[in-house]
């Protein structure tokens, strides 16, 4: 069995056929581990949107990628076809909280036209996390975000890239295994 940290970027677009607002995936990242939690790969892909030719400025800022490397990606379903073939068969998905598998269901259901994410399993990794850090003393009982739970449980994030899609998957990885193997 694998384990696959999965992370979504995502920007606020407004989509016209329904008339208001979706959060439109822009890029997949994911971090592959074996059964003793050992980075084996990773992935990282940039999505072309179909909705928009612009991202906005905070999505920009946030994330470094601009409508320009945007515009670069590759199609949606295109994208999660080869995430799907990436992520193989008997594995356990987690992600940072459950809000990147409601970002998933609304594009599966508003651009994927069938296409959907393999996740056979699934496991809240902000949740297992979060715990682990009460165990030591955080008292806090808000959702903490992936950088306030690496500074807390001092992994080292010093060449990271908070809030891109591959880095933000890795620092889930150190947090799990730091956790896992306490």
């Amino acid at each position: 069995m694998n384990y696959v940290i999965l992370d979504l970027e995502w920007d606020s677009t407004f989509f016209v056929k329904q008339k208001r607002f979706i959060n439109q995936i822009l890029q997949i990242g994911a971090v592959k581990l074996d059964q003793n939690f050992q980075i084996i790969d990773t992935f990282e892909i940039t999505v072309k949107s179909a909705i928009s030719k612009r991202v906005t400025g905070r999505f920009a800022r946030l994330t470094g990628i601009t409508s320009d490397v945007m515009r670069t990606g590759v199609p949606f379903a295109q994208a999660v076809e080869k995430y799907n073939a990436w992520v193989g068969d008997d594995t356990v998905t987690m992600t940072w909280s459950n809000s990147d598998l409601y970002t998933i269901l609304e594009n599966e259901e508003n651009l994927l036209d069938g296409v959907k994410f393999k996740i056979e399993k699934y496991m809240d990794l902000q949740k297992f996390i979060q715990n682990e850090m009460k165990l030591k003393g955080y008292e806090d009982k808000n959702q903490v975000s992936l950088a306030l739970a690496a500074e807390f449980l001092d992994v080292k994030t010093d060449d990271i890239d908070f809030h891109t899609a591959k880095d933000d998957s890795l620092v889930a990885a150190y947090l799990l295994k730091k956790c896992y193997h306490a």
